[in-house]
């Protein structure tokens, strides 16, 4: 048999034996028509950047406020750090700093790990998002009078948001993409808060070369950018009931706690364990994929192990700044 002939035997067991695309794949290579078929199978496409911001605006708006707000917050980490460094020449402070931050990010997954299943996520981070706003344009006067001991009980409380804000905005992709498209999102995700955290700290640094004696300008850009981020949070329409309104589901409420999902969970836990603190920014992923598939509502409730991870880590930092 000729490979032409081995071709056409092919060719007439499409539908049957072999998918019709793949088919014609092969007859192009031989130089043959492509077959005739009815019903003909769609041709899955690739999932590319372009496609999920394309197809859900609803994600591209989230991640779009997403970047903003992580692009204010090193204006707000080196503000705070230079304006204690400069104030008490004395690197504890710094490091004190730092502390203050992880115990919040600790204390506050604890307690208000499941608030993103309990209220509108929508309206939950827009409201956080302006309340920080609010206490950064406040902070830029306060250290103007030489308080600056008073920037570590600011710190604590916007830890304690971004807390909270950081497990509802991750855990809003599933209710903005369709299940195919979350690995990607989330990686889109990952890479935007990134590359926005760098640009970041360029631009603080770019700020503060300007004005090297007061850190005023980069609380004010960082209010900036969660004001913005905060409208752009309210201009998102659509999306599951998850985002928009309060989740439904028994089994979502009473595992809202992080540590409760653990407990139901134990293959996240071991991922956490063994796989963590050398990729902290990967767990949250990790999560939704130890979750057994019996019930969707328990699948919903494993976003909010993220308090976990992020509680690890933040541990880790206090070790490290002590």
């Amino acid at each position: 048999m000729t490979p032409i002939e081995a071709v056409e035997d092919i060719s007439r067991r499409a539908s049957h034996w072999y998918d019709p695309n793949v088919v014609d794949a092969l007859r192009e290579l031989h130089g043959l028509k492509p077959l005739e078929v009815l019903d003909r199978p769609e041709v899955p496409r690739r999932i590319t950047t372009y496609r999920v911001l394309r197809n859900n605006p609803g994600f591209s708006s989230l991640i779009t406020a997403i970047g903003i707000s992580a692009l204010g917050d090193p204006l707000t980490q080196v503000a705070t750090l230079v304006t204690i460094y400069l104030a008490t020449k004395d690197p504890r402070f710094v490091a004190l700093a730092f502390i203050v931050q992880a115990v919040a990010t600790i204390v506050m997954s604890s307690a208000l790990g499941g608030l993103t299943d309990r209220v509108s996520r929508r309206v939950l981070i827009a409201g956080l998002e302006a309340v920080r706003a609010v206490i950064l344009v406040g902070t830029s006067f306060i250290v103007q009078g030489g308080r600056w001991w008073l920037i570590f009980p600011i710190l604590l409380v916007l830890s304690s948001i971004n807390a909270v804000v950081q497990p509802a905005r991750q855990a809003a992709i599933p209710t903005l993409v369709p299940i195919g498209q979350v690995g990607k999102a989330n990686a889109m995700v990952a890479a935007t808060t990134m590359l926005s955290g760098a640009v970041g700290f360029g631009l603080a640094g770019a700020i503060l070369a300007l004005a090297p004696k007061s850190t005023n300008w980069l609380f004010m850009a960082d209010a900036m950018t969660f004001a913005l981020a905060a409208a752009v949070i309210l201009s998102i329409s659509g999306g599951r009931p998850q985002f928009g309104g309060r989740a439904e589901g028994g089994i979502g409420v009473r595992c809202a706690n992080a540590l409760l999902v653990s407990r139901c969970c134990p293959a996240s836990a071991r991922h956490r364990s063994t796989w963590g603190v050398s990729n902290p920014n990967q767990l949250s992923r990790l999560g939704c994929s130890c979750v057994p598939a019996r019930r969707t509502d328990l699948w919903w409730a494993s976003l909010f192990d993220l308090g976990i991870d992020s509680r690890s880590w933040n541990t880790c930092r206090v070790f490290g700044c002590l």
